[in-house]
C-alpha cells in the first residue's frame, strides 16, 4: 500500500505535470519572448483603466530578476496572492458559512477598493 503522500501525488498527477510544463514556459515567456509580442490587458485596452491584475506579468518578471520593490510597485495585489490563497484555504477548511461569507465579501470589497484607488478614484 503506497504512503499517503504518494497516493495524494497520484491523485493530482495531471495538475503536477501541467505545473511542471507551465512553469518553465512562463519563465521563458517573461525572459525570452520579445516585449512587443507579449499579451496586454484587455480591460485596460478597452477602458483605459487598470484592472486588479494589471502589472502582474511585469511584477512576475521583476521577481524573476530579484527586484521585489519594483514588483510591489507594479502589482501589490499579485504579490499578496499567496497570502490570500492561504487565507481562503483556511477559511474553506473551517466549514463555517458565516466565516466564508465575511471573508469572500471582504475580499471582493477589498479588490474593488484597490481597483478604485489604483485608478485615482479614491
Amino acid at each position: 500500500m503506497p504512503s499517503p503522500l504518494i497516493a495524494r501525488l497520484e491523485k493530482h498527477k495531471r495538475a503536477l505535470i501541467g505545473a511542471a510544463i507551465a512553469a518553465p514556459l512562463g519563465v521563458a515567456y517573461l525572459t525570452v519572448w520579445p516585449k512587443e509580442l507579449q499579451l496586454h490587458c484587455p480591460v485596460r485596452m478597452a477602458t483605459g483603466y487598470l484592472c486588479p491584475g494589471c502589472g502582474a506579468t511585469r511584477a512576475c518578471e521583476a521577481l524573476i530578476q530579484g527586484d521585489f520593490a519594483s514588483a510591489w510597485a507594479l502589482s501589490p495585489l499579485f504579490l499578496m496572492g499567496p497570502l490570500i490563497f492561504v487565507a481562503a484555504w483556511w477559511v474553506h477548511r473551517q466549514n463555517k458559512t458565516w466565516l466564508k461569507r465575511i471573508f469572500y465579501t471582504s475580499l471582493g470589497l477589498g479588490v474593488a477598493w484597490f481597483t478604485l484607488w489604483r485608478n485615482g478614484f479614491i
